[in-house]
């Protein structure tokens, strides 16, 4: 642009050289003729002429000259400074042109192309392809004018028109665009061109297309949902709209329901009236969705239940409240249904004597009913969501139960009385029977197990005994029979020799073993009979030294085979005790037959004395005492000390059994092995 302006500035300053050169020329030339005409001067002298009339002659034709040099000079920068001026204006135009960001092009009135911005050449090509030719093939590949055509109706009609056109062809378009035409009119009003202005409307079009298909979309979920759906007015409440499947589940027409308030389908009795309806929506309005159950009443009055989901939301730029509304009625029977059988089954469970559990698949406990504290010491919510299954088994048991347990988890099966043994939470050892079934879902995968366990520790202690009891009777009746028939024998041998002696010997062995297998078989029998409960048959007060002496009239013999002393010391105070002869008769029996069976040396000794309303009997031995852990075991059923020895081990049990019919109590003292024994035995003072 500098250059340019350079050259101008140059061009004028020529037009002056020209007018000097011009002015110079002249003086020489006319100098030249004179002397070549009058030859009075030289030539150099004519050039330099001194004559007043010939200078001002000159100088008037010089000054002419120079003079009309500068009004060219100004004539040519006006036309110049008034081309530039066009030529910025069209530019100027120009660049406006080309800013557009839509299509424009001029079009003269046979539809070819004079002139188009930017947006059309970087769409069909540069001027060279365009400017001069038809637009219809051009824009459209066309051999004749498009029949929809807006700049025909344009230059037919002298009217603006517009029209949404295929881009960028007809046959094969990949967008639309907004195509109107301006017509171009000369001075006399008469249309010579157009100007057709083009925007990109293919997102538009696509949107409106997605809107359109979207209302369809909206009114066939809106009409066809499963539930009823309700749009409020938010400012008012009032009902704009409702679905079919409203007007199903209540029995109104649309027409109806446009007049009508929430309370007019409602209960209408607190909390299901419009006053506490109007709150919900209160709620929902300030864009706090509502999720709650209502009473419902349809058109012939029937009530109910029904689940309102209540919300903000805008439809078509407009704020809405809507409410979703589904029918609950069949889940609020099943949801009764099934709270009647959860309680009866929780009542089953508190009132089982089993402990009825739950767990999930990973054998987490999700319930446990009351009797798990009585069993395992463990209250419910210590086990539920913090305890697995397995937590409780007994360390020994543990890793292999668990592995054999999931595996059953894994296969989903069923199991029936598996015995585990199991920890209370005090430390106890316990044996539970497990039965179990899988919970399974619809699909038949795993959800967890439901089971209940019984408490078979006694059972299997009575089991036990059992075995013991069989076992045991069996070798105490077994020794005696084989030593009477060995004994029978011996004594048939010692008459045919006639040692009367020897037979008298063998007979009193067959006596002792007679007595002994009488005594168990007694014990027995005694047990059965305490157990039973029933009350003891009391005659008035018994001598405890009378009773005492018939007792160690039964065991001096074994006492003396020993060689221990038997020492008594019962007095008069302490001598009558308020209980049945026979049971004193027992209790003292078992006491003294395990001081002499437990005693090889030394002495066993028997004192009482009276302590207000109690006699204190104390049997003191000095044999070989019993360990701390053994005091407690001692008086369980069919316990032994040893299995060398003979009795079934019931004597202490029906000592305790005894005691406890009249409050009495019965303890066993020892400082350890060897050191004895003291059995303390407190009775009601007759």
């Amino acid at each position: 642009m500098e250059n340019k302006r350079r050259g101008h500035r140059d061009h004028g300053g020529r037009i002056i050289l020209a007018g000097i050169a011009v002015a110079v020329f002249y003086w020489i030339f006319e100098s030249f003729i004179h002397v070549a005409v009058f030859r009075e001067l030289s030539f150099i002298d004519q050039v330099f002429t001194s004559d007043p009339n010939e200078l001002w002659m000159r100088s008037v034709v010089v000054v002419l000259v120079i003079a009309f040099s500068f009004y060219f000079r100004f004539v040519y920068e006006k036309e110049r400074k008034t081309d530039e001026e066009l030529r910025g204006g069209e530019r100027f135009l120009q660049d406006i042109f080309d800013s557009i960001q839509d299509g424009i092009s001029v079009l003269d009135k046979d539809f070819n192309i004079v002139r188009v911005n930017r947006w059309i050449n970087e769409i069909y090509g540069d001027n060279s392809l365009i400017i001069g030719k038809k637009c219809y093939k051009i824009y459209q590949k066309r051999e004749s004018v498009c029949p929809w055509c807006p700049s025909l109706k344009a230059l037919e009609t002298g009217e603006v028109q517009s029209l949404i056109t295929p881009y960028p062809y007809e046959e094969r378009p990949t967008g639309w665009n907004f195509l109107s035409c301006y017509p171009l009119k000369d001075e006399s009003g008469m249309v010579v061109g157009v100007i057709e202005y083009v925007k990109d409307v293919t997102e538009l079009k696509r949107k409106e297309e997605e809107l359109r298909l979207s209302e369809i979309n909206y009114s066939e979920i809106f009409n066809n949902a499963d539930d009823a759906i309700f749009i409020h007015d938010p400012t008012t409440g009032k009902l704009l709209d409702v679905n079919r499947k409203m007007c199903e589940m209540y029995g109104y027409s649309p027409d109806e329901i446009v007049d009508m308030e929430v309370g007019d389908m409602s209960e209408n009795k607190p909390p299901y009236t419009q006053r506490y309806a109007v709150k919900w929506m209160k709620r929902a309005i300030k864009g706090e969705p509502q999720l709650f159950e209502w009473r419902a009443k349809n058109k012939t009055g029937r009530l109910f239940w029904v689940e309102v989901n209540l919300k903000r939301v805008t439809i078509g730029e407009e704020l809405r409240l809507l409410a979703i509304v589904r029918d609950i009625t069949e889940r609020k029977k099943a949801e009764e249904a099934l709270r009647r059988s959860e309680e009866r089954f929780r009542q089953v469970a508190e009132n089982a004597q089993e402990w009825i559990w739950e767990t999930n698949q990973d054998g987490l406990y999700t319930y446990a009913s009351p009797m798990a504290e009585k069993i395992l010491g463990y209250k419910p919510e210590e086990i539920v969501g913090k305890k697995y299954f397995y937590d409780f088994f007994h360390s020994e048991d543990r890793e292999p139960l668990k592995k054999d347990t999931l595996k059953v988890f894994a296969e989903k099966e069923t199991f029936r009385e598996f015995v585990n043994r199991n920890i209370c939470k005090d430390g106890r050892t316990i044996w539970l029977s497990t039965s179990t079934v899988p919970i399974l879902d619809d699909n038949g995968d795993l959800m967890g197990y439901r089971g209940a366990d019984t408490d078979i520790t006694e059972r299997r202690k009575i089991e036990q005994m059992r075995h013991n009891l069989i076992r045991d009777v069996s070798h105490s009746l077994k020794t005696p029979i084989v030593t009477a028939k060995m004994a029978n024998n011996e004594i048939k041998m010692a008459i045919e020799s006639d040692d009367i002696e020897k037979a008298k010997e063998f007979q009193m062995m067959i006596q002792g073993n007679i007595d002994k297998a009488y005594r168990d078989i007694s014990n027995i029998l005694e047990l059965y009979s305490l157990e039973e409960g029933k009350p003891a048959k009391l005659k008035g007060s018994i001598s405890l030294k009378k009773v005492l002496d018939k007792v160690i009239l039964g065991i001096k013999d074994i006492a003396g085979y020993k060689k221990l002393k038997l020492i008594t010391d019962i007095p008069e105070d302490a001598d009558m005790v308020l209980i049945n002869e026979k049971e004193l008769n027992t209790l003292l029996s078992n006491v003294l037959d395990n001081a002499v069976k437990f005693t090889d040396k030394g002495h066993i000794t028997v004192l009482a004395k009276a302590e207000g309303e109690i006699v204190e009997l104390r049997v003191e031995d000095t044999g070989c005492g019993i360990l701390d852990e053994e005091k407690d075991k001692v008086f369980d059923k069919f316990y032994q000390r040893s299995a060398a020895l003979s009795g079934v081990g019931l004597g202490l049990s029906i000592c305790m059994e005894i005691v406890h019919r009249y409050n009495a109590k019965i303890e066993i003292v020892s400082e350890g092995k060897g050191k004895g024994t003291h059995v303390i035995i407190s009775l009601p003072k007759g």
